[in-house]
Order: C-alpha cells, then sequence, then structure tokens
C-alpha cells in the first residue's frame, strides 16, 4: 500500500507540474495573440486568464494542423512545443518579475469566509480531477479519437466512429495531456479549465469593486456538483465555460472603449465555443447581440460602428470554427456531420441511423417545442435534475441562483448587473430550445454565480455571518453529495493513493483487464478489433471501435453475409491481428439499437470463426481477448 501510495502521488505531483508547464506556454502565446491584436490590459487577473484562455485556444489549433500534417510522432512534437515554447518565453518574460513582486506583495484575505472556501474548493476539484475517468463519452471519444490520432500519427479518418466527427477543439488539448502524461494528465487538464473558469469570473465580477464578490463566485463555481462531476469525467462543458466567460470579457471592453481588437478577440471565443460543441455556438451569439444591442439602443450613432463589429465578430468566429468545418466537407461531405443530415447529406451515414440518433439522443430530456415547458424549467430543475441529465445533488444550485438574481436586480438596479441577468435569462432560453442535457448549463453557472456573490455580499452588511453560513452549508451539501455518490467515492481512492489505478479500473470497466494485457504483452505492430465494447481510450495499441450509433465494426469490415472465410479474409485484409469482445454489451447494444447490430447470419458466422479459427489469450467473465489464426504462435 505504501508503494502504490508514494508512486501515486509522485505522478500526480508530476501531472500538476506538467500542467502549469502547458498553462505557462498557452499564457505566453496568448500575449503574443493580444500583441498581434494590438490589445492591451490593465489589470493584471484579467490579463492572466484571458491570455491563458487565448492560449489554449491557439495551442489546440497548433496541434490540429499538426495532426492534419501527419506529424504526431516524437521527431516533430518536441520541436513543436519548444517552438510554441519560445514565444511564450519572449512574451512572459518581461512580465515575470512583476508576477514574482506581485505574489510577494499579495496578502491572503483570512477573515473572508469566501477565500477559505475557495482554497478548499480548489483542492478537492484538484484531487476529483486526478481520478480516473470511466465515462462513456470520454472513453469513446473524449479521449479515445485523440488516443487514435496519436497510434496512427496523425489526424486520419475514422469512417466507423461518428463521434470523429464531431469538433474537437477541447480534444486537441487533451490529445497533448495523452501524448505528454497519458491519461492522467489529459484527465488533469479539465483542472485546468475549471481554475481559468473561476479566474475569469473573478474578472468579470470586476465591475462591482468588490474583491469579495469575485471570491465567493469562484468558489460557487467550483463547489457546484455538476463541476466537479464534470471535472472527473473528462468532458468538453468547463472548457465551453471558459471561451464563453471570457468571449463575455472581451465584448465588455469594446463596451468599455476598448479597440476593434477586443470584437475580433470575442469572434474567436465563439469560434472556439462551436468547436467545442456544435451547440456553443449557439449559445456563444448571446453576449455579442445583447451588448453590442444594447450599445446601438444607446446611441444611435454607433449604430454603423456596432454593424462593422459584429462583421468583424463574425469573420473571426468562422476563422476559428473553419478548420473543423473543412475537415468534416473532406473526411464525410457534410461541415457539421452528422448534423443536418437531411440538408448536407454525409459519407457512412443513413436517414434511418439519422433519425435514431436524433430520437435516442433527445430521450434524456426533452425539445421544449411550447411556452409551458419553458417556463416549467425551473421547477423541473429543481424537483426533477435527473429527467434532464443531472445529477440530483445539483438541485440546490438553481434555487439559490435564481433568489440570488432577484436579489441582485432588485438591490443593486445597476446596468452591470442587468447585463449579467439578461445573459443568464438568454442562455437558459436557448438551452430550454434545444438540449436540455443539465452538462451545458455550466456556462450559464459560472455567470449565476456573480449574481448569487451579489446577493450575498449584500446580505452580509446588517448579517456579517450570513456569508459564512451559506457558503460552508453549500460546501457541506456538496461533500455529501460527492460522499453519497458511490462512483465518485470509490474515484476518489485511486486519486489518493489508497487504490491501483490498474485495481480500480479492473473493477469498473469489464474489458480492462484485457486492455492491460494488450498494451504489456503485445508487439506495438498489433491492430486489434473492438466489438461490444467501446470504452478503450486506454488501449495504446491501433484498434477499430465504433459507439453504440455507429455499425458494427465487423459490418464495416465484411459485410453482412460473410461466412467464416470471408470474416478472416477482411480481417486480414484490414492488418486485424487480435479480437477484443464484450459479450454482454454486445448483447446490449444490439438489443438497444437494433440498426446498427449485426445479421443473424453474420453473427453466427463470426460465432463459429472464434470458436474454432481463434486463440483464447484473456477471458474476464464475458469479455475476451482472441488472437487470429494467422497470429497465432507456433
Amino acid at each position: 500500500m505504501t508503494g502504490v501510495l508514494l508512486a501515486t502521488w509522485a505522478a500526480n505531483l508530476a501531472a500538476t507540474a506538467g500542467l502549469a508547464a502547458i498553462l505557462w506556454i498557452a499564457w505566453g502565446l496568448g500575449l503574443f495573440v493580444f500583441k498581434v491584436l494590438r490589445i492591451t490590459i490593465g489589470q493584471p487577473l484579467e490579463e492572466t486568464v484571458l491570455a491563458a484562455g487565448f492560449g489554449l485556444g491557439t495551442l489546440s489549433a497548433s496541434t490540429f494542423l499538426l495532426g492534419y500534417a501527419g506529424l504526431y510522432r516524437p521527431s516533430a512534437f518536441a520541436p513543436f512545443l519548444v517552438i510554441l515554447g519560445i514565444p511564450a518565453l519572449v512574451a512572459t518574460r518581461a512580465r515575470f518579475h512583476h508576477l514574482v513582486e506581485a505574489t510577494r506583495s499579495w496578502n491572503f484575505p483570512r477573515r473572508d469566509p469566501a477565500a477559505w472556501i475557495l482554497v478548499g474548493a480548489t483542492i478537492t476539484a484538484w484531487v476529483t480531477a486526478l481520478s480516473p475517468t470511466i465515462f462513456y463519452d470520454t472513453m469513446v471519444y473524449h479521449f479515445a479519437v485523440p488516443n487514435l490520432y496519436l497510434l496512427r500519427g496523425g489526424i486520419t479518418p475514422l469512417p466507423n466512429l461518428m463521434f470523429s466527427n464531431f469538433p474537437l477543439h477541447v480534444e486537441m488539448i487533451y490529445l497533448l495531456g495523452l501524448y505528454l502524461g497519458g491519461p492522467l494528465f489529459a484527465g488533469l487538464m479539465n483542472f485546468g479549465f475549471a481554475i481559468l473558469v473561476a479566474a475569469a469570473v473573478t474578472a468579470l465580477a470586476r465591475p462591482f469593486a468588490d474583491p469579495a464578490v469575485g471570491r465567493t463566485a469562484a468558489a460557487l463555481f467550483l463547489l457546484t456538483p455538476p463541476v466537479l462531476l464534470t471535472m472527473r469525467f473528462g468532458n468538453v462543458e468547463i472548457a465551453l465555460a471558459l471561451w464563453f466567460v471570457l468571449e463575455v470579457l472581451c465584448i465588455n471592453r469594446r463596451r468599455e472603449g476598448g479597440t476593434r481588437g477586443w470584437v475580433v478577440a470575442a469572434g474567436l471565443c465563439a469560434g472556439w465555443c462551436f468547436s467545442t460543441k456544435y451547440v456553443g455556438g449557439l449559445f456563444a451569439l448571446l453576449p455579442p447581440a445583447l451588448l453590442m444591442g444594447e450599445m446601438a439602443l444607446q446611441d444611435p450613432m454607433r449604430r454603423r460602428s456596432c454593424a462593422r463589429d459584429a462583421a468583424w465578430f463574425a469573420a473571426a468566429a468562422a476563422a476559428a470554427a473553419l478548420p473543423w468545418l473543412l475537415k468534416n466537407v473532406t473526411y464525410t461531405g457534410n461541415p457539421v456531420f452528422p448534423a443536418l443530415f437531411t440538408i448536407f447529406g454525409g459519407s457512412d451515414w443513413s436517414a434511418a441511423r439519422d433519425a435514431a440518433y436524433l430520437a435516442d439522443t433527445h430521450s434524456p430530456w426533452t425539445i421544449a417545442a411550447v411556452g409551458r415547458a419553458i417556463a416549467l424549467l425551473p421547477s423541473q430543475l429543481v424537483f426533477h435534475p435527473e429527467q434532464l441529465g443531472a445529477a440530483a445533488e445539483s438541485a440546490w444550485f438553481w434555487p439559490v441562483t435564481l433568489a440570488g438574481a432577484v436579489v441582485a436586480g432588485v438591490v443593486h438596479r445597476n446596468r452591470p448587473t442587468w447585463r449579467l441577468i439578461a445573459i443568464l435569462g438568454g442562455y437558459l432560453i436557448i438551452w430550454a430550445s434545444t438540449f436540455w442535457l443539465a452538462r451545458l448549463l455550466i456556462p450559464a453557472m459560472a455567470v449565476g454565480t456573480i449574481l448569487v456573490a451579489l446577493a450575498l455580499r449584500r446580505l452580509e452588511r446588517p448579517q456579517p455571518f450570513a456569508r459564512w453560513a451559506v457558503l460552508l452549508t453549500l460546501a457541506l451539501w456538496t461533500a455529501a453529495s460527492l460522499a453519497n455518490d458511490g462512483p465518485t467515492r470509490r474515484s476518489f481512492l485511486p486519486a489518493l493513493g489508497l487504490q491501483s489505478s490498474d485495481d480500480y479500473l479492473s473493477r469498473m470497466i469489464a474489458s480492462y483487464p484485457a486492455v492491460k494485457f494488450i498494451n504489456e504483452r503485445l508487439p506495438a505492430t498489433v491492430r486489434v478489433l473492438v466489438l461490444g465494447e467501446s470504452r478503450v481510450a486506454y488501449l495504446r495499441r491501433d484498434h477499430v471501435h465504433g459507439s453504440t450509433y455507429d455499425l458494427s465494426p465487423l459490418v464495416f469490415l465484411a459485410g453482412e453475409t460473410a461466412d467464416e472465410t470471408g470474416i478472416e479474409a477482411s480481417l486480414t485484409k484490414a492488418g486485424i491481428t487480435h479480437l477484443l469482445v464484450n459479450n454482454r454489451e454486445l448483447a446490449r447494444v444490439e438489443n438497444t439499437y437494433p440498426l446498427t447490430a449485426m445479421s443473424p447470419v453474420l453473427k453466427a458466422a463470426f460465432a463459429r470463426f472464434l470458436n474454432t479459427r481463434c486463440r483464447l489469450l484473456v477471458r474476464t467473465g464475458d469479455t475476451y481477448l482472441v488472437a487470429m489464426p494467422e497470429r497465432v504462435p507456433p
């Protein structure tokens, strides 16, 4: 146990140091981008978080171009990071001395409850992000697609994996993490995103001229169960929140008299929102529409200037999103594949599968078609969050947020407060009119925490201990939520070094023992066909796998009517050397998604092929690994 503990914490600290290095490179790149855009920022915190956010966006785009050129190999990655590090070093050298001096002169606000709770929330978020991820979406494509790109040396078409055609802006950051330190490092990137969002929230609260408001909002953001749970998953919604809040910051700077470079910067953030998630582009249209519209209404003489700003914004957003649109056009013929299939079509897809995919993805929640459904949204979030894909423990956040918005709007009655209320309300309306998926509310949570912090600050004046009481109550609620959630509680054990990651993953993922065998015992030249199991992000050998929405990879490679000989010939032609099969999951997927299942003829032939021509290597319950006939050792 001592050895596991020491090894775990050595890896944790090394990964954290690596994250700091990546954020430093991003910070320098962002400063370089601001120099190009002729943007000057006076506030140190705002400059740091904006530069880091823009640097991460630039780093993602650069990593995409490297992969599109087929250069995901050590001989290219090392010079790539050095080249990116040079402008980072030059840009940060002049500011490093000032940063050190600011750190030395900084006094910790000991009497502020938010400061102490923020420290505790940050530590909790850090440990949570160190937990090995087992979340389905992450294992199937957030980590799995970048992992395949690394194994194949570049970005290549994956026609049997529909998710590979989603925009993968954040996944390019995860790809760097996978290359430099594996899944642990990649998962910790989400912690970096969360800390930057907390800092951006603090910067967004700057117009209220009370540092305590920013600290309280940052603490509240890190305390919300959806944020902590998502941080453990390795998803993209926290990164979406980062670029959304940075977009609001940039638009605010333009409102305050900044140069047009701020409009371009806001457009880049909007493009990165779209490149993170298709619906993120829809949310990203909200801040400029509200804030530029307010400017035009206040001063009719500025309408022409606002029109030019809108054009620059649209151009910058399109430029940021263009790489992923072009990639999809090249690989599928549809720039937003699989969305809008009825308009643009798309290769290796069909109308029937598209209809089934839409019906299935909408089934856990509802598309709001009438005003009554939207009006009932607050009560649904509070009393039935599970219907919206939210953890039941997150229900406290929305009554607190809605009450905070009302109190802040009534008490403060100033334009910055009403702008935040408009952004929060507009976001909720767009969300309710599209996908009722709770994780997509994380950007709105970032804005809502400022309103709650404003209400708490007002409440504290007649009641000095009010903020202590509220923040401690919410902190204890969050702690209880994490303790009561079985998977979350168990995931803390390997993060703290109380259980090995291999043991934890073997207990949580049926195929992991076979994956571990492949990684440790089979040569780098093997290629594995994975059937039934989709959570393969930990597999370090080239492989072919699909998702529940894709045709079975065996159908894709061999066709619907192949016999044993045809199966063997097709798999050999595709370079398959081993097969990893999860029978239980294969049966579940066939029952749930019949459009993607194997035909009875192929299924019977495949069973005979496994039993008569393949050699069993590993078996764990209903999951087994076999070797193809040509690869069976004598």
